[in-house]
Formats: structure tokens, sequence, C-alpha cells
């Protein structure tokens, strides 16, 4: 395996991080053109994204400090 070696024969390495994380499964694409497709789609620029993507952030360390995950985290 990759972390131990592989002796013989023939294997394929996963990249977990872009199956599990990163690869949009029901469109079978990377996460990362997402950002492209919403300004093409809904015209809404990468800088109105990061914007929303930062507060969202800051809400949630807002909530998980005020304890509202503590039955989940």
């Amino acid at each position: 395996n990759s972390r131990d070696g592989q002796r013989m024969g023939p294997w394929t390495m996963v990249d977990t991080m872009i199956v599990d994380g990163l690869w949009d499964a029901f469109n079978d694409y990377h996460m990362g053109i997402t950002a492209e497709n919403i300004v093409e789609k809904y015209g809404i620029t990468r800088d109105e994204q990061d914007a929303f993507a930062a507060a969202s952030q800051q809400k949630a360390i807002a909530a998980q400090k005020a304890g509202y995950f503590d039955g989940q985290i």
C-alpha cells in the first residue's frame, strides 16, 4: 500500500483528499471548478463568493463558541 510500500504487482494510489473531499460526485468534476461555474451561470463574482464564504465561516465559529454544536462535535 502507499503508506507501508507495495512489494510487487500493479497498484493504484488514490488521493483521498480529492476523491473524498474535493470531487463533486453529482456532477463529476473537481470542486475548484464550481467558482467559475457560479460566475458564468448566476453572475456572482469570485469576490462575492469569497465574502459569503468568509461570513459563513465567521458565523460557524460564533455558533460553535456559543455551544450550538456541542451535541455534534
